[in-house]
């Protein structure tokens, strides 16, 4: 999971197919699941409390496959 985010993070940063107001909120949500992930990883937190920012990354996931349906397949 750690992974994915610095990936997703990295992903919107470069993009140029979301509006921009989308892909900040796309980083933001990236950065957010990232350090829950890495808190709870060094018990700073429990994994119940980290469930709370669960919500968000659902609409991160929203915002992944929306993102998707946006990539317009090479016509070869």
């Amino acid at each position: 999971n750690l992974i994915f985010f610095v990936g997703l993070f990295l992903l919107y940063w470069n993009d140029k197919l979301l509006k921009k107001w989308l892909r900040n909120i796309a980083m933001v949500l990236a950065v957010i699941g990232f350090l829950a992930f890495v808190i709870t990883y060094v018990e700073i937190i429990s994994w119940k409390q980290a469930m709370v920012v669960g919500p968000l990354m659902n609409i991160l996931y929203l915002i992944n496959a929306y993102y998707g349906l946006k990539i317009k397949p090479d016509k070869a």
